[in-house]
């Protein structure tokens, strides 16, 4: 018997990697702390999932660069796509300095600092009322679990109101009914935000991130996104549980 455990344990191990999974979509809050230093690995984040205290490490969607199809405004892993929705008005990069925030140059990491850049937009009509807007979709390739940072409070105060034209609430919807709920912002000053959920699917779940209109101007926008991969429980760990899991059924 002494000599089978390894073995069955190793076969509970890779069925654990193996398994496919419902989608799901946590919310895990507002970081309205980081500020511009989203790629500045000097400013903790308690929030950075991965540890290297950068977001977007495994890829990201952003407004900085002109034109809109640049290269330079997306970066996508090997196990997901990402575009922009349908129905979106507009695209606000470069040359709009005076109506944006900035943050970091996503080409550039560090301790910092890191020079900054317009933060940039995607912008919709509000349609006249505190509306829910598709912004972005992200679909699966390959099953992952990742945490996903939507980008507000991206919007300077010039002309006067336009501070409210970032969404005042963000939901990410999914598969099978999964669904973020409304993650409202905090105060608006157009220091960039990040509202973070963690999600998890399988290849060809695709996840809607939405943004809620603020009435106190008559378009809806949202900065972007970006995501970080959510570390996977080390092979070693997954055996001690699956041995774990030996030990009680021979118990009974």
């Amino acid at each position: 018997m002494k000599m089978r455990l390894p073995i069955l344990a190793s076969s509970l191990v890779m069925t654990s990697l193996t398994i496919s999974q419902s989608a799901t979509i946590a919310s895990v809050g507002l970081d309205a702390s980081t500020g511009g230093d989203w790629r500045t690995s000097g400013t903790v984040k308690a929030n950075d999932i991965d540890g290297d205290n950068i977001y977007g490490t495994a890829g990201y969607k952003i407004a900085s660069f002109g034109p809109e199809n640049n290269p330079l405004n997306t970066l996508q892993p090997s196990w997901a796509t990402f575009s922009v929705a349908a129905g979106i008005g507009g695209f606000e990069g470069p040359g709009n300095q005076t109506h944006q925030s900035s943050f970091d140059d996503v080409t550039q990491t560090g301790p910092g600092p890191v020079p900054d850049i317009i933060s940039g937009d995607w912008y919709r009509g509000g349609g006249g009322g505190p509306n829910v807007q598709d912004f972005f979709i992200l679909t699966l390739t390959a099953p992952a679990s990742f945490r996903l940072g939507v980008i507000g409070d991206q919007t300077s105060n010039n002309p006067n109101g336009l501070i409210n034209e970032s969404s005042d609430a963000v939901q990410i919807v999914g598969p099978g009914g999964a669904d973020s709920g409304l993650m409202v912002s905090g105060a608006k000053n157009t220091i960039p935000d990040y509202y973070l959920f963690d999600i998890t699917g399988d290849a060809g779940d695709v996840f809607t991130i939405r943004g809620r209109n603020n009435t106190g101007w008559s378009d809806n926008a949202l900065g972007g996104f970006f995501i970080d991969t959510i570390p996977e429980p080390s092979v070693s760990l997954l055996g001690i549980a699956a041995c774990f899991g030996l030990v009680l059924r021979r118990r009974r």
